[in-house]
């Protein structure tokens, strides 16, 4: 159906896993090294429902064109049933040109006293950085570090691990591991960070008038931090991405703070078995400027098992909320409401989105302090407590082409209606009652993804109220893959 890097592509990452997503689940004993290969190259095979992922267990090298195989024929690729992929399947694509050592642009650091070695601390290399460098970090491990120099636009400051087990588990004097002060247009990416007494990854030291912006935090794994374990205070025009956030002691997997912080995307995080809440926004009108989030978009990321809500948002207005699967988290899976902030939820758009709730629980999309304005649709909103799925506090909104529970509230739960009671008012026309047992594959292992023929399928809409839905889902898969959109993060085969 799909792939991961897509055929012909250039400049693909030295570090990437490459991903087929297939029209349907697949036989994981059919998908092997036999079956899945990449010319020259060994690596780890797994699969995923329909996805399967080749993991390189060294970094590919720069400059070269790589083609990816899945085989066909009876030894071939199968699909659950058994049945073969036709015949073999091909795509290559090409690597970036290497990062050399000795290179102007290139600051090495090396933790041995190898040849790579032109740093042996990561501080030492921030320090001698400018606009357009490239710090590159061999596996070993690191003391934390603090960088104060901003690239630009067109040159950023690049701090990048080099392998897969770059590790930085001391702090830098901050009980943090990298912190990032008053530091625009800079990109740390592909560390791991652990058992920080404070934050484990945090920007400090801007303001809600002058932000820190243009930063790319992408593919890091941040965990057991004492506070949350990514803390992004008065940053805006950012992204958030690929990063694993577990394990928080006292606080969130992904925090997003103080007025300033607009225009940032976070997708594709995974934040799980957090003290508090798995992405935790806060406006915090105290610390100055508008006191409020907008313009953010939250998608493509996996939030379980925290202890409170899966996103709990204090202070968002006009942003979207897309392609995200929630589950097993304590109190309330999307929660948006007014508390530190200037004002509550308002034009908030939900599509697409599995929010499921445990018994327990509260609700899968609660909004409270509610301004309207918002647009829910193409969602699965499912919870197995004595609350429900939608619980707002204005009227003004539309909701439509969702998978429900029939406990619903418009008034800030005042009162609670059924599904045909809540049609009466207008809303949800398209949609219907259901449980996540009939839906999904198995909520046991978890896996989220749509069994066939399930009412969920082909039971969406490609835009409500103007808004069109994402063009791919959380897998990457396009839209639509049937005769219509699916429901939730999925789209089925």
């Amino acid at each position: 159906s799909s792939t991961s890097p897509a055929g012909g592509a250039v400049n693909v990452s030295t570090g990437i896993a490459i991903t087929a997503i297939f029209s349907e689940p697949m036989s994981a004993a059919s998908i092997n090294d036999g079956t899945f290969t990449v010319g020259g190259v060994s690596g780890n095979i797994s699969l995923n429902g329909a996805t399967a992922t080749f993991t390189p267990t060294s970094a590919l090298a720069g400059s070269v064109s790589y083609t990816a195989t899945l085989a066909g024929g009876a030894s071939g690729v199968k699909d659950v049933a058994g049945n073969p992929m036709t015949s073999n399947y091909s795509w290559s694509f090409i690597t970036s040109a290497p990062l050399t050592c000795g290179s102007v642009t290139v600051r090495c650091v090396d933790d041995t006293a190898g040849p790579t070695q032109e740093y042996a601390t990561i501080q030492a290399a921030v320090d001698a950085a400018g606009p357009g460098d490239t710090i590159l970090v061999y596996d070993g491990v690191y003391s934390g570090f603090v960088i104060s120099t901003s690239g630009m636009a067109a040159n950023r400051i690049t701090i990048k691990a080099n392998g897969s087990s770059a590790l930085i588990n001391s702090t830098n004097g901050r009980n943090e591991g990298i912190t990032l002060s008053r530091a625009s247009y800079v990109t740390v990416e592909g560390f791991t960070i652990t058992g920080m007494p404070g934050y484990g990854l945090a920007t400090h030291d801007a303001s809600s008038a002058a932000p820190i912006r243009g930063l790319i935090i992408r593919n890091n794994t941040v965990q057991n931090s004492g506070s949350s374990n990514i803390y992004l205070s008065q940053v805006a025009d950012s992204l958030i991405e690929g990063n694993t956030a577990s394990g928080s002691v006292g606080s969130h997997g992904i925090y997003l703070a103080n007025g300033g912080s607009d225009n940032t995307i976070l997708r594709g995080n995974r934040c799980h078995n957090n003290g508090k809440n798995g992405i935790h926004f806060n406006g915090d009108s105290s610390v100055g400027g508008d006191g409020l989030h907008s313009g953010i978009t939250v998608e493509n990321n996996i939030l379980y098992n925290n202890t409170a809500n899966g996103v709990d948002a204090d202070g968002v207005q006009d942003s979207v909320f897309q392609n995200n699967l929630m589950y097993g988290n304590g109190r309330n899976a999307l929660r948006l409401f007014q508390i530190d902030s200037d004002q509550g939820p308002k034009n908030i758009k939900v599509i697409n989105n599995t929010l499921l709730v445990p018994s327990g629980g509260g609700w899968a999309l609660k909004f409270s302090e509610d301004l309207g304005g918002h647009t829910f649709f193409n969602n699965i909103l499912l919870s197995d407590s004595s609350s429900g799925s939608i619980s707002v506090a204005h009227a003004s909104f539309v909701s439509n082409y969702n998978a429900l529970v029939g406990r619903l509230s418009f008034n800030g739960e005042s009162t609670i209606v059924n599904l045909a009671d809540w049609r009466l008012a207008g809303y949800d026309a398209k949609s219907f009652t259901t449980t996540p047992v009939a839906l999904f594959v198995s909520t046991v292992t978890p896996d989220y993804q749509l069994k066939s023929g399930v009412p969920a399928v082909n039971a969406g809409s490609s835009s409500w109220n103007g808004i069109a839905t994402p063009v791919t889902d959380i897998l990457g898969v396009a839209r639509p893959q049937g005769i219509a959109h699916d429901l939730g993060a999925y789209e089925s085969f």
